[in-house]
């Protein structure tokens, strides 16, 4: 998109250089007492050096960092659940699993609603868990049967799933709502003692 009706080199010098700020942009999110906090970049990455057909083009690649720290974090809150689990699949579905739960319970903490009577459900098919794992086999219906089978693992040992329903595609779960500890420790309310 032109940006200018007429651009220069010193047009695109300048929105060149506006980019690689962006790169430099960081945030500080500070605790109640302005003492601690975690701080974070938006972008990981902001490449400039690109051609494409001829034509300057610049890359922003952001996630990396973002998504090794919150899967960091949910591992320390519920890594002892995780120890439990002994269905290999399980296992690789944890971190999905832990993220849906987290995601509908933060919706309740954010809005100051009551989470003890929320019904955190959701309905997932059978591509949501495909596009996640990848399966040894190409056989629907054993995949399906695998999925059934980790995810009845988590409802019988009592993690994330308060309640399951199979139907021929779909999976319909229920989680148990994070505790206020749990989300305490997610969103860095709360020092853990030393």
């Amino acid at each position: 998109r032109l940006l200018h009706p007429h651009p220069s080199k010193k047009h695109y010098a300048s929105i060149n250089e506006r980019c690689l700020n962006l790169g430099a942009l960081n945030y500080t999110i500070y605790n109640k007492d302005n003492k601690d906090g975690i701080s974070f970049n938006l972008f990981d990455v902001v490449d400039t050096t690109g051609e494409v057909n001829g034509k300057h083009v610049v890359k922003f690649y952001f996630g990396n960092a973002h998504y090794s720290a919150l899967q960091k974090k949910v591992m320390q809150v519920t890594s002892n659940n995780y120890a439990r689990l002994t269905n290999n699949l399980s296992q690789l579905f944890y971190f999905v699993i832990e993220k849906e739960r987290i995601a509908l319970s933060s919706q309740y903490y954010k809005n100051g609603e009551s989470i003890e009577d929320a019904e955190l459900s959701k309905t997932y098919n059978y591509n949501f868990f495909l596009r996640r794992v990848r399966f040894r086999e190409r056989n629907k219906k054993k995949n399906i049967k695998t999925i059934m089978e980790s995810l009845t693992e988590y409802y019988n040992l009592g993690i994330a799933i308060k309640n399951i329903t199979f139907s021929k595609d779909d999976v319909h779960i229920t989680y148990f709502p994070l505790t206020q500890d749990e989300y305490d420790d997610l969103t860095f309310r709360k020092k853990r003692p030393s």
